[in-house]
Formats: C-alpha cells, sequence, structure tokens
C-alpha cells in the first residue's frame, strides 16, 4: 500500500523483488539466467566492513567513512588500519538490454 513516498515505495518493492530473484538464482544453483531483457547472474562481493572507526586514518574519512577509497584499498592488498573486508556475499547483479 502506498504511504505518500511514491518513491520510498518502488524503491521498497524493488528490492523486496530483487531479493526474490537472488533467493530463487541461489537455490536453482545456476550462475547466470537469461532472458530477452536482461541477464541476472550470481555474484560473490566482498565488503569493507569498519571494525573500529577510530582507528581510520584522516584520509578515509569525510563527513562519514569513504566506504569505496577503503574497500579499494583493502582490495588491493593494503593494510588499512579499523578497517578489514568481509567474506564474500551473494549479490544479484542484472544487466538489460
Amino acid at each position: 500500500m502506498l504511504d505518500g513516498n511514491v518513491e520510498g515505495d518502488l524503491e521498497a518493492r524493488a528490492d523486496r523483488l530483487r531479493e526474490i530473484v537472488q533467493r530463487m538464482v541461489e537455490k536453482l544453483g545456476l550462475p547466470t539466467i537469461e532472458r530477452p531483457l536482461y541477464t541476472a547472474t550470481l555474484a560473490h562481493v566482498r565488503k569493507a566492513i569498519v571494525t573500529n572507526p577510530d582507528e581510520l586514518p584522516a584520509d578515509y574519512i569525510r563527513t562519514a567513512p569513504d566506504m569505496t577509497h577503503i574497500r579499494r584499498d583493502l582490495v588491493l592488498g593494503k593494510e588499512v588500519p579499523g578497517a578489514t573486508l568481509s567474506n564474500p556475499a551473494p549479490a544479484l547483479v542484472i544487466r538489460t538490454r
């Protein structure tokens, strides 16, 4: 049901549908689903996790930790005090044609 925030409602619906498709792909054990309008692939992505924000060097802080910068350096093998990479988690990737 719409609560007046149409954009938020549409985003929530899209998130739910994406989660359903991701679970289906995982359960079916398929690496890729190809359809006429899109291709869905299950990728395993490692995210940066800030374990101790107080230890992060100033280069990694704006108004909040710069997660993109932290993740990039961690993936390159650099040590970032106060942060680490997560275990790979499944993430649904959909490419439209």
